[in-house]
């Protein structure tokens, strides 16, 4: 029998792409979303996370094998503005999702992120202390020590700066400042905030191989590089054959709440590679490449 996945935040760039992947290889999928205006081309329900007993009939109906959960209020300056929503949405929902799991002995893999972290001196391992700096940060380490906390079998999936072209629903980073490049348009960039890019298709197949083999404890999920957004920016243009002359120089110090921005994010991706190492060690230029073969300009 194949594993029932229940994905919340199915209409995100991580979770539309990952429901479409898992569906394609026979698994039997139901997404979760909320306000997305269009339907997901695999199994939904659409409904409010916050509604407790929603979501409980949901789990007693569908019986999931393997619950992803994505969903989050994930931007760290609306997280910083409504602290309340930000407790309700990454905390309160990650528990509830977390008992309904444990009762029916579901292997659960919860999407945290670097912002657990200081971000001061990057390249965390699995094994550095979080330290977080602001609202989201605190409000997901929070959720970490739910999980944690509930059973070994979790997996704690770490999601770095997650890039590339998804699958039409949920849109990432580079996927608006592409659309921005084509136009024409100049774009600034930082050249001193530092990250782990993780192509999404890249993303997807370390959590259908951690499906797979069950992986539990705390794993990073960031590609093999660390770069800046500039040093980002710069490889999307070239995988585009794009001029560089649409991409600026700028410093994440002069942004009007730089305080709550994290300088260095980056992973240290020693124990991804050792488990998936026929994933884990593509750069960014080469999923933008791949995305760009595929793209019909």
């Amino acid at each position: 029998m194949n594993d029932r996945v229940l994905i919340s935040g199915a209409s995100g760039l991580l979770g539309s792409t990952l429901g479409i992947k898992l569906s394609a290889s026979g698994y039997d999928v139901l997404g979760i979303r909320h306000s997305h205006p269009r339907n997901l081309p695999f199994p939904e329900v659409i409904l409010d996370l916050t509604d407790n007993h929603v979501l409980s009939g949901v789990f007693r109906d569908f019986k999931p094998t393997t619950v992803v959960h994505c969903a989050a209020l994930s931007k760290v300056l609306e997280c910083q503005k409504n602290p309340e929503t930000a407790h309700t949405l990454n905390v309160a929902v990650t528990r509830k999702f977390t008992e309904l799991a444990d009762d029916i002995k579901s292997y659960l893999i919860f999407i945290s992120t670097d912002q657990v972290f200081d971000g001061k001196s990057g390249r965390f391992s699995e094994t550095d202390i979080p330290a977080p700096t602001h609202v989201y940060g605190q409000t997901k380490l929070e959720a970490e020590n739910i999980v944690a906390g509930s059973s070994s079998d979790n997996l704690i999936l770490r999601s770095n700066n997650i890039v590339g072209n998804g699958a039409g629903w949920g849109a990432g980073f580079t996927e608006g400042l592409l659309q921005k490049f084509l136009a024409k348009e100049s774009v600034s960039l930082f050249t001193d905030q530092f990250r782990s890019p993780i192509c999404v298709d890249i993303m997807t197949n370390v959590i259908s191989g951690c499906i797979r083999k069950r992986i539990g404890g705390i794993l990073h999920g960031g590609g093999p590089e660390r770069l800046s957004r500039y040093d980002t920016g710069t490889k999307l243009l070239s995988a585009y054959g794009l001029s560089p002359e649409l991409l600026q120089s700028s410093s994440f110090k002069s942004h009007p709440q730089a305080e709550f921005l994290h300088e260095d994010g980056s992973f240290d991706t020693t124990k991804l590679k050792s488990l998936f190492p026929e994933y884990a060690n593509e750069t960014i230029y080469e999923g933008f490449r791949r995305d760009a073969a595929a793209r019909t300009i």
